[in-house]
């Protein structure tokens, strides 16, 4: 299974690694901190020592990628696609060429046709 790697970096107000400013309720950490993914801004808060990233998205409910009648199955930051019969690839975009296999007998000529 194909995974999709996702990095996230947080601007504004200090260092989350401060463990004297974990137990401070100041204003400054109260603030929300911008955290990027990819395109996709958002904003978190710091509470005690952790960020609180954004919740994952959906792949299969948002982008609908797998093609052909493939089954979506969303995972954390991630997508996998269970394809249809005769039909294979990330998003089943390929057609399995089945005469590859030299199904045909008996002199017989075989011929390919999509999703077979």
């Amino acid at each position: 299974m194909n995974s999709v790697k996702t990095s996230l970096s947080i601007r504004g107000g200090g260092d989350s690694s401060d463990d004297s400013s974990a137990s401070s309720d100041s204003e400054e950490e109260a603030k929300p901190k911008t955290v990027e993914e990819g395109q996709n801004t958002v904003s978190a808060r710091k509470t005690a020592r952790n960020f609180y990233a954004p919740e994952d998205i959906d792949e299969c409910r948002l982008f609908a990628p797998c093609l052909h009648n493939g089954i979506c199955y969303n995972g954390a930051g991630t997508y996998s696609c269970k394809c249809a019969r005769g039909w294979t690839g990330k998003n089943c975009e390929i057609d399995v060429n089945e005469c590859l296999q030299q199904p045909c007998q008996n002199d017989a000529t075989c011929l390919n046709t999509k999703g077979s």
